[in-house]
């Protein structure tokens, strides 16, 4: 906790006389000799509870402190944080409106954080304090632990000409999914899973219940090395990509759902690479945005037909491994560079 303030945790110690100051130094000899933060070494050592800690580092830095997590975060408030800058920052939005935002931090310590979050975001900013190990879940469920978020990407190769609004646009069609999983919810033979972050995750979340679907598992990220687990869970697999977005990037998880020999759904625009491999291989099948009856139709046609299921799940696996595995993209390099080579 706080592993990178330990000096600022030290001096908050001494200035509030939590810790006799000999005692005090005695801890942060163990903190530099075992490198364990000086708020943990304090904590474990049951010198004062969790809890109290945090509710007096947030009185001293000014900041409202809350003992517990909210059960939900709104999906605007989710949206209106990019995930690079809630990693930056250790920041979890609870509320939003045009004007002001509030966020959890799970570093109180950074001096910067109000001035520098108020001008990115173009809000008043209010920090609350709470447990930062639980805030630090919160953000790596939302918004996942790398920019993979296309929206961070656009950000950082835009060239100027999107508008704020347009630049925090996600690259997924949810409203689709909402649709056609509002549908099948009195399917029983049909259950959807929504594991991971997503920029847009939450706000489909939120739609599904104002809609009273309850019949789907809502779940954080999974650990890597579970990937392989994860992906054989799922029958059929979705993929999402809105239109305008071809070209920019490709769903990162098809190539391994074709791994898993599992066969995709896709919504996004039959002109893209990921409908082409889907239509040429004939490993899943294809979703024009907006269009939740083809939606409905694709999943119910798996349901029906689970031969279906296999077969296409063994035609991408096998597409996989006989045009796009290593051996073969290496040849491909090979046969590249050998006719640059002899060109030049």
């Amino acid at each position: 906790m706080f592993s990178t303030h330990s000096p600022a945790v030290y001096e908050f110690l001494r200035d509030q006389k939590i810790v006799a100051l000999a005692q005090l130094d005695e801890l942060n000899a163990e903190h530099k000799a075992t490198g364990k933060p000086l708020a943990d070494v304090v904590v474990d050592l049951g010198l004062i509870e969790k809890s109290a800690l945090l509710q007096r580092i947030a009185a001293h830095l000014g900041y409202d402190y809350l003992p517990d997590m909210p059960a939900q975060f709104p999906g605007d408030a989710i949206a209106a944080l990019t995930g690079k800058l809630a990693r930056d920052y250790a920041v979890m939005p609870i509320r939003v409106d045009s004007f002001s935002i509030d966020l959890l931090a799970a570093d109180p310590f950074n001096g910067h954080a109000v001035d520098d979050l108020t001008f990115a975001l173009g809000r008043s900013v209010r920090l609350f304090l709470s447990d930062p190990e639980k805030i630090d879940v919160q953000i790596r469920q939302h918004y996942g632990e790398d920019d993979a978020s296309i929206a961070d990407l656009l950000e950082e190769i835009s060239t100027g000409e999107f508008t704020q609004d347009e630049s925090k646009l996600s690259a997924h069609d949810i409203e689709t999914m909402a649709d056609g999983v509002t549908q099948l919810a009195s399917d029983p033979r049909i259950l959807f899973a929504f594991v991971g972050g997503g920029k847009r995750k939450p706000e489909l979340i939120d739609i599904l219940k104002s809609r009273g679907v309850t019949g789907f598992i809502d779940a954080p990220y999974q650990p890597r090395e579970r990937l392989d687990e994860l992906l054989s869970a799922a029958d059929v697999h979705l993929a999402s990509l809105k239109n305008g977005a071809e070209g920019v990037m490709v769903p990162c998880k098809l190539y391994g759902v074709l791994a898993a020999s599992r066969p995709v759904v896709y919504v996004g625009s039959p002109s893209g690479e990921v409908a082409r491999v889907i239509a040429e291989e004939h490993c899943g099948a294809v979703v024009p945005c907006g269009d939740s009856a083809r939606f409905i139709e694709a999943i119910r046609g798996y349901a029906n037909d689970r031969a279906s299921v296999d077969a296409d799940g063994a035609r991408g696996r096998a597409a996989l491994t006989e045009k796009w595995g290593a051996s073969h993209a290496l040849a491909k390099w090979s046969t590249l560079l050998g006719e640059i080579a002899a060109r030049t």
